[in-house]
């Protein structure tokens, strides 16, 4: 069965007879949906799209294609209710001057699968939300975010699930955009003690300007033992990298993990040394969650002496090194005096800022914590 529209299997009986529907309610207990949008070199496009079915097993793909409009606005609104559900929603948004997608999937009592996919590429503007919330059943519920070439890029997951085997992943992808924000939030609850939840993470960011990467899960269960969290984040080349992961499992954080500072700067006596870890200890110690594991300089192979700190955070600690290098200490020495001013207006918490030196050219490397949401 192709539709485009709403359709609620409920209400095809209603329609027996009349000469619109010659299908029993028998007939339509697997209702196949395929809904397929393109929207190309349009000044504005405007699609949105709802599909309803109640009490049948359903299989549902949609598929928007939006190419090189002015502006792209497309809305994915999925309810499925007392049935076996296979949600599959596809949204593809290419070279358009802004882009602004928004989907979710409501799934009740059943076998739950539902799958979201958000391919976004060169666009000026492009803002992705995906919803998926899911209750009462065994949910499987992913969501992946394909962001390439686009100016700037934010994308916003939350996945809701209650009440079955919950297994919950959220992977974003973004390569060489100008500015990428993400936020994925799952809240996965479960008080059945034989029940399992698991809820995976990943976020690859690559060549970008900036990327502020936000991660929230938030887990209720009475079976910690069947219960695992995986977050992977993989930063690489950017101009900055923000990464902030929050995790709490029946009410207690579960985010603070063991770290370890080494300090890239070679001092030429251990009493230096000495004093730069104490400033890094002393900025770690008066920062809340952080808790310092221990603190050593080390004496190198070749010459002059480093530091290295081990501590105990929930945030992932940051490290921003200046790609430009100077003639002597004292311009590198001001440059650093600059962005630290930078970053400290910007609310990261500083843990170490340090003067670097190579084959007599000087740079500076500082260790930072990413801003407290608000």
């Amino acid at each position: 069965m192709g539709l485009t529209g709403s359709v609620n299997a409920s209400e095809m009986e209603n329609l027996k007879g009349t000469g619109f529907s010659p299908l029993s309610m028998d007939a339509i207990k697997g209702v196949s949906i395929v809904i397929n949008n393109t929207n190309t070199n349009n000044g504005s496009s405007t699609v949105n799209t709802n599909v309803s079915v109640n009490n049948a097993n359903s299989d549902i793909a949609i598929t928007k294609n939006n190419t090189n409009n002015g502006s792209s606005n497309t809305g994915n609104v999925v309810n499925a209710n007392n049935g076996n559900t296979n949600a599959a929603v596809t949204n593809n948004n290419n070279g358009n001057l802004v882009s602004n997608t928004n989907t979710a999937v409501n799934a009740h009592h059943g076998v739950i699968s539902a799958g979201v996919t958000n391919n976004n590429n060169g666009n000026l503007i492009s803002n992705t939300h995906t919803a998926v919330n899911a209750h009462h059943g065994n949910i499987t519920a992913g969501v992946n975010n394909n962001n390439n070439g686009n100016l700037v890029s934010h994308t916003g997951t939350d996945i809701t699930a209650h009440h079955g085997n919950i297994n919950a992943g959220v992977n974003n992808v973004n390569n060489g955009n100008g500015a990428v924000g993400t936020h994925t939030g799952l809240n996965l609850n479960n008080t059945n003690p034989n029940a399992t939840i698991g809820a995976t993470i990943g976020n690859t960011n690559t060549n970008n300007g900036s990327a502020d990467t936000d991660n929230d899960i938030n887990i209720n269960t009475s079976n910690e033992d069947g219960t695992s969290v995986n977050i992977n984040n993989t930063d690489n080349n950017n101009g900055i990298a923000d990464t902030d992961n929050d995790v709490t499992v029946n009410g207690v954080s579960a985010t603070a993990k063991k770290q370890t500072y080494k300090s890239p700067a070679a001092y030429r006596f251990q009493s230096q040394a000495r004093q730069a870890m104490n400033k890094a200890v002393n900025n770690l110690k008066a920062m809340q969650g952080v808790e310092v594991l221990s603190a050593d300089t080390r004496e190198l192979s070749c010459c002059g002496f480093t530091f290295e700190v081990k501590f105990s955070a929930v945030k992932t600690l940051q490290t921003f090194t200046s790609k430009k290098s100077y003639n002597c200490a004292p311009q590198a020495d001001d440059a650093l005096s600059r962005d630290v001013a930078v970053f400290q207006g910007q609310n990261r918490k500083i843990v170490s800022a340090e003067i670097l030196e190579s084959n007599f050219r000087y740079s500076y490397s500082i260790a930072y914590f990413p801003p407290s949401k608000k």
